[in-house]
């Protein structure tokens, strides 16, 4: 459990960076919309990553009847899920 926990908090970690490399790109108009594009292409690939560990880590704690973890991890992915949108 605390290897799924570990590799979901770099996961995450991964994947915050990402969005406010490309959201400080985005707004300073450094890049060209190719550039943009690639950009977005790499934080979607990051997101999955993030999304498949957490899957993961879901996947443990409803075998283990840990509703608590399971039900945070949950909200936890609709919020990211939102702001993976909003972009």
């Amino acid at each position: 459990m605390e290897r799924l926990r570990k590799e979901k908090m770099r996961s995450k970690c991964r994947y915050t960076r990402t969005k406010n490399k490309l959201t400080m790109v985005m707004e300073g108009g450094l890049l060209s919309r190719m550039q943009v594009l690639e950009s977005l292409g790499v934080f979607s690939g990051v997101y999955k990553d993030m999304l498949r560990v957490c899957e993961n880590l879901g996947k443990y704690y409803k075998d283990m009847k840990d509703s608590g973890n399971f039900s945070a991890l949950s909200n936890e992915l609709e919020a990211i899920e939102e702001d993976f949108t909003a972009l």
